[in-house]
């Protein structure tokens, strides 16, 4: 059986204060129970003794707003009856790549969000979040794949009645992810690492047709980092460098 029930308390207009208690239940899919093979830069190796995996979750959190600013944050704690996850091992194949075994275990998934907003100006945003996780199997160790703990920033500056242009703005951003010694046993450490991004968008006018454009750029400073989630990075393969995109759209009015 599942099932969800939360509840919201308003506290004054500007504050609120939520809950939320939730059951759910999965059984194992086809590759959990039967992969025996290659996938991507790893041998997994499933398990068809594998049971139903049942979670209880509650959690709690904090809303504040005014005209300008707004802050969030919320936490969780997950308690998970045979949990199933792919474990790293010290076995290899005889091409070298590792083996990963699908298992399970009773475990708890716990940690907070948190984000915030604030206009100080009409022109100009700022935005910040934080995540933070933590997976841990009965016996004290940690659960593996668990995804590092991340800040991210950003600064939105909109340019306001400019000829032939709505909704210019420019945006500069960045993500500093920590590094993670929380490991499972056989998973590597990652290091910390920091992305700077920044796009450019905005909507034009070519007599009565408007045309959308933005620019992009991704990892501008080049930066060499290998995310702990990456399944490349056992193969000695970075995350991606610096990109750059051009996103064009042109809406077309259907007339019936």
């Amino acid at each position: 059986m599942s099932y969800t029930l939360g509840s919201t308390y308003e506290l004054s207009k500007h504050i609120f204060l939520r809950a939320n208690i939730a059951s759910a239940f999965r059984t194992a899919n086809i590759a959990e129970l039967t992969q025996d093979g290659i996938h991507e830069s790893r041998y997994e190796r499933g398990n068809p003794n594998l049971k139903s995996q049942k979670s209880n979750e509650i959690d709690f959190g904090f809303h504040y707003h005014n005209a300008k600013f707004s802050f969030d944050i919320a936490t969780f704690y997950n308690k998970i009856d045979n949990y199933i996850f792919l474990s790293p091992t010290t076995d290899t194949i005889a091409t070298g790549q590792k083996i990963y075994k699908y298992g399970q275990t009773n475990s708890t998934l716990y940690g907070f969000e948190t984000g915030l907003n604030y206009v100080p100006i009409k022109q100009i945003e700022l935005h910040g979040n934080y995540a933070y996780t933590i997976g841990k199997q009965h016996n004290g160790d940690y659960l593996p794949f668990i995804p590092q703990n991340k800040i991210n920033a950003s600064v939105k500056y909109k340019l306001l009645h400019l000829a032939h242009t709505k909704g210019l703005f420019i945006e500069v951003g960045g993500t500093y992810a920590f590094s993670k010694d929380d490991i499972s046993p056989f998973e590597e450490e990652s290091d910390s690492y920091f992305l700077l991004n920044t796009s450019i968008a905005s909507t034009f006018l070519i007599g009565n047709q408007k045309i959308k454009i933005g620019i992009f750029a991704t990892n501008i400073l080049d930066t060499k980092y290998m995310d702990h989630l990456s399944t490349l990075s056992e193969e000695g393969y970075y995350n991606m460098g610096r990109n750059i995109s051009v996103k064009l759209t042109i809406p077309l009015e259907v007339i019936y």
